[in-house]
């Protein structure tokens, strides 16, 4: 098979890579809004300060530079040995950009939002940083799963090379586990810590946090039935979906 012959990826791959970035972005302004670990009348200028400029710039751009290196990988294929090493090579970069950037961008955007906009106090810092973990945890995790599973299943005429599979499929499941239910833990314990400042008593905080925890608790558990289970029917409905809506 060559590069030629090969049909164009589903819009679902790059859609759901964007969401990997920008869902994590769209969710903290909500979070932040729902939880009020952030006063209403600080979030406009959060959002607009310099720092979150840069973000989302950087947010829209990388899965398009992901996107492209993607499509370049398709259109120079060609099924040897070299072309197959090459591809898997560019694959497993596209892996690791998609995981790395936001789990180095979303701690670093957060705190050089508070810094810009000279907010140094201890409890709102750590209020606003373990939010935005929590919301990349939670977000970004479960695009990036659907993104790998619509990857893996695009890609069945590639044969994956071991040396560039970066954990064991136990490992992965572990971890995906754990930051999962981290996300369950940080996502609740935020807005505990914001009610030292932003008013709300305890039962008004247990109010935001009791959706928040059944929203999150149920995705962790449909995540890990998926993979513990290795049932892909559900996921390969939502990809189906996600293409519908995007054709």
């Amino acid at each position: 098979m060559t590069g030629k012959n090969i049909p164009a990826p589903p819009k679902s791959v790059f859609i759901l890579n964007f969401l990997i970035f920008n869902g994590t972005f769209a969710f903290s302004f909500l979070y932040a809004l729902y939880t009020m670990i952030i006063p209403i009348e600080e979030l406009s200028k959060f959002f607009a300060s310099l720092p979150s400029l840069i973000t989302l710039i950087l947010n829209i751009t990388t899965p398009v530079f992901v996107y492209k290196l993607f499509t370049n990988m398709l259109e120079n294929y060609q099924s040897d040995t070299v072309s197959i090493d090459k591809a898997n090579k560019t694959l497993a970069v596209c892996f690791k950009i998609s995981l790395a950037v936001p789990v180095i961008l979303t701690p670093v955007a957060m705190l050089s939002a508070l810094y810009w906009l000279g907010i140094h106090s201890p409890a709102k810092v750590i209020a606003c940083v373990l939010g935005a973990l929590g919301c990349m945890n939670f977000v970004s995790l479960f695009f990036y799963i659907l993104w790998t599973k619509r990857i893996e299943r695009y890609l069945s005429f590639l044969p994956f090379e071991k040396n560039h599979i970066t954990m064991s499929y136990t490992t992965r499941t572990m971890l995906i586990s754990y930051f999962l239910f981290s996300a369950i833990i940080l996502l609740c314990l935020s807005p505990f810590i914001g009610s030292l400042y932003n008013g709300l008593d305890i039962t008004q905080t247990l109010h935001r946090i009791i959706p928040i925890a059944i929203l999150t608790l149920s995705v962790a558990l449909f995540i890990n039935y998926i993979m513990y289970n290795g049932v892909s029917k559900s996921i390969d409905e939502v990809m189906d979906f996600t293409d519908t809506l995007a054709s």
